[in-house]
């Protein structure tokens, strides 16, 4: 009886009566909130998405084949014999074009389907002496894969793999980085010879022609 008369005396109050709306208020404003909060906890997925929790992992088997697809932009820097030279250009499947640069000056070059072209102005002309004093087995990547892939690693880590080999009596030492996506180097050295093949712009390289800007 006493709570009661309490209660009563206090909703008779004008300015309790405004306290005790204002509670009654807030207690209902957070009874909604928190049952909405439920409610959007248990519709929502737990595992949101497989594809959330799955991180694809690029191997570097998938990381060979996209660079065997020959699509990319290279720069070969290669000392053979106390001689230097760079070739900088770009593949798109059978085409590639590009500078080589030697003692003799720089040479623009155009291959279409295996045929070596120099190119001069609008006009090409076949030509033989592209890859003349290189070892051109060091810059193709079926040859280069084809033989690390049959070799043990002596060193590997997720973003390099090293091999030691001999080819015709000579001992080299291969290196082969990548940054978790794709093959960004290939280097092979010996004693007198440094193969360095840089890569960029993979699967991103379209070639029109002899005329293309490198």
């Amino acid at each position: 009886m006493k709570e009661e008369n309490l209660l009563k005396k206090l909703w008779g109050n004008e300015r309790t009566r405004a306290g005790l709306k204002l509670i009654i208020w807030l207690a209902a404003i957070f009874l909604v909130l928190a049952t909405m909060s439920l409610i959007s906890h248990f519709q929502s997925p737990k595992n949101s998405n497989s594809k959330d929790k799955t991180i694809q992992t690029i191997t570097f088997e998938n990381m060979q084949k996209e660079l065997l697809n020959n699509n990319f932009e290279y720069i070969y820097n290669i000392t053979t014999n106390n001689i230097n030279l760079k070739y900088h250009g770009k593949k798109a499947q059978n085409q590639e074009i590009g500078l080589k640069q030697s003692t003799e000056g720089i040479i623009k070059y155009y291959i279409n389907d295996n045929t070596n072209y120099q190119v001069n102005m609008s006009e090409i002309q076949p030509i033989d002496n592209l890859f003349a004093i290189i070892n051109s087995d060091f810059i193709n990547l079926d040859y280069i894969f084809n033989l690390t892939n049959s070799l043990t690693p002596i060193m590997k880590t997720t973003t390099e793999i090293k091999y030691n080999t001999i080819i015709n009596s000579k001992e080299y030492t291969i290196d082969i980085k990548n940054n978790l996506e794709n093959i960004t180097s290939i280097t092979i050295v010996s004693d007198l010879e440094n193969y360095q093949l840089e890569f960029k712009n993979i699967a991103k390289i379209t070639i029109s022609g002899p005329s293309d800007e490198i």
